[in-house]
């Protein structure tokens, strides 16, 4: 008898097996439920450290050209200061307090380098380069007087005096209060027998500083050559100064 019931009970279990696989297939309806992504504070992360190691490359590059080009200006400094005197300053020839030029401050420092650059060739007696660093000068800005008074001075111990008493008459027409283009010009021109003229205008050099009665003055602060200063004796003690 029990094994009648099992026998029964198995064969109508199999009974609906059979019917469910017999039952046409449903559409499924699969309901995917996705897992909330975790907070990407991993992958924030690596982006922050990704910027940070970025600007960390860009600011050591922009380190690394300022420290070349500061090693670069100095190695040219350094250059220029083994070229040139370190007495530079002292080497201007009738310095004023005004600066008499129209150029641009840039055109103007550019100006007095080529322009100190000639004075420390010329007190060294090398006037053929000094003529050059001069003429530089002035193209770099003609309407600045100073080149043309030491391109006049340039000149007159090359023994162009016509030339430099052309470039002191430019050198006046941009500056009238240069005292030591007056007296230059004087000299020049008394040398070329116009004696009057010169000696008008070494009363003006005088009238504006008369520091120019003093050869040694003008020797040391103003670097007039022994052959300058030879030349300009009789105008100095016709004013009653020595030497």
């Amino acid at each position: 008898m029990d094994l009648l019931i099992i026998g029964i009970l198995s064969s109508l279990c199999a009974v609906v097996l059979a019917l469910r696989v017999r039952q046409p297939p449903s559409i499924p309806v699969l309901v995917v439920q996705w897992p909330q992504p975790a907070p990407r504070i991993f992958w924030s992360g690596k982006r922050i450290i990704g910027m940070a190691c970025l600007t960390a490359a860009l600011v050591g590059t922009a380190l690394t050209l300022w420290q070349a080009q500061t090693h670069l200006h100095g190695r040219l400094t350094a250059t220029m200061q083994q070229t040139i005197p370190t007495q530079r300053p002292s080497l201007l020839r009738g310095t004023t307090s005004v600066v008499v030029t129209s150029a641009s401050p840039q055109i103007y420092q550019d100006t007095m380098t080529k322009n100190q650059t000639g004075l420390a060739l010329f007190t060294g007696g090398d006037y053929a380069a000094a003529e050059i660093w001069f003429r530089e000068a002035i193209q770099s800005d003609p309407s600045y007087y100073e080149p043309y008074n030491n391109l006049a001075f340039c000149l007159y111990e090359r023994g162009e005096r016509d030339a430099a008493i052309q470039m002191w008459t430019t050198a006046l027409s941009l500056y009238q209060q240069s005292a030591d283009a007056s007296a230059g010009f004087a000299t020049a021109l008394w040398m070329a027998g116009r004696i009057e003229e010169g000696r008008a205008w070494y009363q003006r050099a005088l009238s504006l500083d008369s520091r120019y009665a003093d050869p040694v003055w003008m020797r040391e602060q103003r670097h007039w050559s022994s052959q300058m200063l030879d030349h300009s004796r009789q105008l100095r003690t016709q004013r009653g100064a020595g030497g």
